[in-house]
């Protein structure tokens, strides 16, 4: 392999470094937290360093849409270029693959192969021969709507038809964080509240906002144009701090037991929400498979046998909110913590959890 020049004279010193994370050798490797930190530029960066070492296309590069692989697919080079990071190679993209020519020969071939998640099972029966690593971008849904079913089971089979039984290299990355996403699920991952969390072999999350290291970049954000325009706003939270305001798992306590008196049970969603006064007058929410007591649903679609359709706007549900307002409470997980928040909200207008 010949050495590549690299040319790191405009690149920026606190943003993201790859070599940690992959140094865990998982079969998975998964960055989160921390918008504009670098993560994909960098692990863009190794993975074309490799390709041109190769001469051979040697990574993929995922997204869950098309319409977000059409916008990354053009602009995936562009920061190459502006910083002239490969001086000795220019970068086209050519239908999904994106291929490098050198500059003093003429010589090009092709370095990647962009494709789209929802569309994984296309690519089933494509000879991937030289590909070393998959690389999907943007991997957890930030607006809290489903863009992709069965998401993880598409990865999966993306992963077998591109190493069979070969070694496997994934580097998944994203900025928002959230436990309920299907990835952590599967490999029981509940936590994330250190810089590295393992499960040994298959899969290792780093998360940035964890991570010292980063401070100075933090600080500078807050610092710049940018962050005093949004500066006391949510959007800073957002933004700059990575809160992801449905994600905020204060007051969920997945190892508490209901042994309280059953106030009522209410579906959202398919959900069943059994609500409980507890012994020491606090409030539970847990998540249950049957209704039990009372079983009401501002939902039609939720309407059965056993549950009565109640408005949204109807006094119970104020009675219900006011109650729980006014004591300690809690939830057994994240998602009926958010479903409760967000019928507490619709019903009770400007009514806020403290």
């Amino acid at each position: 392999m010949e050495k590549i020049r690299i040319n790191r004279k405009k690149l920026d010193k606190d943003r993201y470094r790859e070599t940690e994370l992959l140094s865990h050798k998982c079969s998975i490797s998964v960055a989160v937290g921390e918008r504009r930190v670098g993560k994909t530029f960098d692990v863009s960066l190794c993975a074309i360093l490799e390709a041109l070492e190769y001469e051979e296309c040697t990574f993929s590069f995922w997204r869950l849409t098309k319409k977000e692989i059409q916008l990354a697919k053009e602009k995936f080079f562009d920061d190459f270029r502006q910083y002239e990071v490969f001086p000795d190679y220019s970068f086209k993209i050519v239908g999904n693959f994106g291929y490098a020519t050198m500059e003093k020969t003429g010589y090009s071939f092709p370095i990647c192969y962009f494709g789209t998640l929802k569309d994984a099972q296309s690519v089933k029966g494509c000879p991937f021969p030289s590909i070393r690593r998959i690389i999907v971008d943007e991997w957890i849904e930030e607006d809290g709507t489903q863009k992709v079913r069965a998401k993880l089971t598409l990865l999966w089979s993306l992963i077998y038809t591109t190493f069979v039984l070969k070694p496997i290299r994934v580097i998944i990355l994203a900025n928002a964080v959230t436990i309920e996403d299907p990835l952590f699920k599967q490999y029981g991952i509940t936590n994330i509240d250190r810089p590295f969390t393992k499960v040994k072999g298959k899969i290792v999350v780093e998360n940035t906002d964890k991570e010292k290291r980063y401070a100075k970049f933090k600080k500078r954000a807050k610092e710049s144009a940018f962050g005093q325009l949004v500066k006391g706003s949510t959007y800073e939270s957002y933004a700059l701090d990575n809160k992801f305001y449905m994600d905020d798992t204060t007051n969920v306590k997945p190892k508490y037991k209901q042994q309280g008196t059953i106030l009522c049970t209410i579906s959202l969603e398919k959900h069943l929400l059994c609500v409980s006064e507890e012994k020491d007058a606090s409030i539970f929410i847990k998540e249950v498979k049957t209704p039990q007591g009372f079983a009401i649903t501002p939902f039609t679609s939720d309407v059965n046998s056993d549950i009565i359709y109640v408005r949204s706007s109807d006094s119970f549900y104020k009675k219900l909110f006011k109650l729980v307002l006014a004591r300690p409470f809690a939830f057994s997980n994240l998602t009926i913590k958010n479903l409760f928040m967000s019928l507490l909200e619709k019903s009770m207008g400007n009514a806020k959890f403290n």
